[in-house]
């Protein structure tokens, strides 16, 4: 199975079974996304260990939920052998038209880590608390 995972959005997970073209649109926060990614490929009646490909959108998008998408897949990578593809998908570009056009969009990914793509810098700020949780 070759799986499409898309992060971009912070309120939900697009999945995609790139061989049958079935999307399916999971909405919910990043800490559901990996539970919602075993639950997709459970549905679609294949064992993780089937999974030979993921095609990675890397951006752009909300920074922490590409972080939060690709350290589930940098996870995964790391215990199963699968090839990466990424693909940087512009927002207005729908995920439908995404699919249909990998052989353009994808490349395949021979790094270490999949790092996400960000439109700018993503705003990370320094906390104004001590160890104990007091302000400074």
């Amino acid at each position: 199975m070759k799986l499409y995972i898309n992060g971009q959005d912070i309120q939900q997970l697009i999945l995609a079974n790139v061989e049958t073209q079935t999307l399916h649109v999971h909405k919910g926060a990043p800490e559901t996304w990996l539970g919602a990614i075993d639950a997709y490929v459970s549905q679609v009646g294949v064992s993780k260990h089937a999974v030979d490909a993921l095609y990675l959108v890397t951006g752009p998008g909300s920074p922490t939920a590409l972080r939060s998408v690709l350290t589930i897949a940098n996870t995964w990578r790391t215990f199963l052998e699968m090839k990466i593809y990424t693909l940087e998908k512009p927002l207005e570009l729908s995920d439908q038209h995404a699919i249909d056009q990998l052989d353009r969009l994808a490349v395949v990914y021979t790094g270490t880590i999949i790092l996400p793509a960000y439109s700018s810098a993503p705003k990370v700020t320094a906390s104004k608390k001590d160890a104990l949780g007091r302000k400074r």
